[in-house]
């Protein structure tokens, strides 16, 4: 698979970053540069995903407020504390990003 010169969407950037970076993490999975670059890809993932879906997202994901009241996400930092809510997962690779 190519590699994307030019990022514009999330999608260019899953396929030019990420499954780029998580190829080469397969290839020698005792590389710890390697693995790193490929969370830290994984992680940013969600600024991608809002900035070229930040209407979709914002209407879709909340988190709780200082209250505890669910509000609408407004920020990429915001959607990645949704996410790490949602997926614990998620908080792992935002931790060793």
């Amino acid at each position: 698979m190519p590699i994307v010169e030019q990022f514009i969407s999330a999608a260019d950037y899953w396929t030019g970053m990420v499954e780029h970076d998580y190829r080469k993490c397969l290839d020698n999975p005792g590389d710890l540069r390697r693995t790193l670059h490929c969370a830290n890809a994984l992680f940013h993932l969600h600024d991608w995903v809002y900035q070229t879906h930040d209407s979709a997202v914002r209407a879709a994901f909340t988190y709780p407020s200082g209250s505890g009241k669910a509000v609408a996400v407004s920020s990429p930092a915001e959607f990645a504390n949704s996410l790490e809510q949602i997926n614990a997962d998620f908080g792992r690779i935002r931790g060793i990003a």
